[in-house]
């Protein structure tokens, strides 16, 4: 209970949620606040108590919470950053050759909080101690004279990986953390003498992959967080979105140094349940706020058995955005007939990739000849599959990867197909439930989109049929007649 911490009256009055290891005895803090003054520096009373916790040591000289790492949920704007990056000049500075990775989900996140910390650089209280920074990019770098570093990169693209003596990560963006990627860079800290690790994030959205921030989450209001600091920043659950006072009670840094003016920015860009997380700092309680793209009602409506004489057959492979999954499923163009739609749609199967591939290759290299074409499409393992299936003896021109422009072209074909009832699909309990936790996630910056899951549970099945129905419509490599039918499943 944040009331009964006194000596930590800054948090007692902002925090809604905070638990911190009972085996604190001494902190860096002061050292570190001296050093930070001496660049020009300065703390608001909240960052200074939120920094004495997060760099508190044990008895035995360790970060008290260098197990379970320091969290931070607060909203945008707050100064999390500010502090943050003061704690990581000032290690940086204390303790020579230091490393010490800032790593977000997103690459432009990753690039844009090293151009802010790198201008902080250009301070010529902290010039001296510099050499030249790294600017390539995904390899952006502030370096010191003594030999340490601040790495910055992208989670998404692999940074951190093969790195050893890491001493402090700073986990950007904590609200999109999968486990498996806070598996392989922990033990980048193997080799520390002392490490130390920081999550700092918004409340997720629905969709979000956040299993290793709700976790913390959780465990700390359960009381069994034990070697780790939680705290959380929000305004009251159901509260006025307008209400100023419920602004200071999110934002610490209200309206000392967060201004009316952000917030109504970001009240006039956001939805109000974005508004309730990123500016408000509220959880949301699990519920999805935002509705299917396709209508269930609709969707039920096309449901068609498969024709009986197969037309021209594509087949899609979709691998997950995050590699774990696999979806195979067929579309077929029909010329009339009795299914009631110009192409029918199938899932086949859908399976994790620790599975193996060798059950998609066997399946697809006794079909090919039979296909029009295999459309295969996701980053992690289209690659992959693709080479295999070529050397299962599968021709070449059969095999279609497709570019992004194609993607989106199938996706806007899609649901053209479900509206003017142009399709009909097998009744398939899973593939309704992935049509009904599907909604629109951006591609590219021109109105482009695919399927993304409101649950975080894979859509590999119907992302796999959307390249399929795509491929069926508009491929011109075989026609009906050349054809000659083929296999459905």
């Amino acid at each position: 209970d944040p009331s009964s911490l006194t000596p930590f009256s800054a948090l007692s009055e902002h925090a809604r949620y905070l638990s911190f290891p009972d085996t604190i005895t001494t902190t860096d803090w002061p050292w570190i606040e001296k050093v930070s003054a001496l660049l020009g520096i300065e703390y608001e009373p909240w960052q200074q108590e939120l920094g004495t916790l997060i760099t508190a040591h044990n008895a035995t000289g360790a970060y008290a919470s260098s197990i379970d790492g320091a969290t931070i949920s607060i909203c945008r704007q707050a100064g999390k950053t500010y502090l943050v990056s003061g704690i990581c000049f000032a290690l940086s500075l204390a303790r020579p050759n230091s490393l010490i990775l800032w790593t977000a989900h997103h690459n432009t996140t990753s690039a844009e909080t090293f151009r802010d910390l790198n201008a902080l650089t250009s301070s010529p209280k902290i010039a001296p101690y510099l050499l030249k920074p790294t600017r390539s990019p995904g390899r952006e770098s502030i370096n010191f004279r003594n030999g340490s570093r601040i790495k910055f990169g992208a989670r998404d693209r692999g940074f951190g990986r093969g790195l050893h003596g890491v001493d402090l990560i700073v986990f950007d963006e904590a609200q999109i953390l999968t486990q498996r990627s806070i598996d392989s860079m922990l033990p980048t800290m193997n080799r520390s003498k002392n490490a130390l690790y920081i999550l700092t994030g918004t409340p997720p959205h629905p969709t979000d992959p956040s299993e290793v921030f709700s976790w913390r989450r959780k465990k700390a209001l359960q009381g069994t967080l034990e070697k780790g600091l939680y705290i959380e920043f929000s305004a009251d659950e159901g509260s006025d979105p307008d209400d100023k006072t419920q602004w200071a009670k999110a934002n610490p840094s209200y309206p000392a140094w967060t201004t009316d003016e952000a917030f109504e920015r970001l009240r006039s860009a956001l939805d109000p349940y974005g508004f309730q997380r990123e500016a408000l700092g509220i959880w949301d309680d699990g519920t999805p706020h935002i509705a299917p793209l396709i209508d269930a009602s609709r969707w039920s409506a096309l449901t068609g058995k498969p024709p009986a004489n197969p037309g021209l057959v594509c087949y899609g492979v979709k691998f997950s955005a995050d590699g774990d999954h696999v979806g195979l499923a067929v579309g077929v163009r029909t010329t009339g007939g009795d299914t009631g739609g110009p192409v029918h749609i199938e899932v086949i199967e859908e399976r994790p990739v620790a599975d193996g591939l060798t059950w998609l290759v066997e399946w697809l290299a006794q079909r090919w000849e039979t296909a029009a074409h295999i459309v295969i499409d996701g980053r992690a393992g289209a690659g992959i599959l693709a080479s295999s299936l070529r050397q299962a003896g599968v021709g070449k021109t059969a095999i279609l990867q497709p570019a992004v422009q194609h993607v989106i072209d199938a996706h806007a074909l899609m649901l053209d197909l479900v509206g003017s009832s142009g399709l009909t699909h097998a009744a398939q309990p899973g593939l309704d439930a992935e049509v009904a936790r599907a909604v629109k996630r951006t591609i590219g910056r021109l109105g482009g989109w695919g399927w993304e899951s409101l649950t975080g549970e894979p859509v590999v099945g119907l992302e796999a049929a959307t390249l399929a129905a795509w491929s069926a419509m508009t491929t011109t490599r075989y026609d009906d007649e050349t054809q000659g039918g083929g296999h459905l499943i």
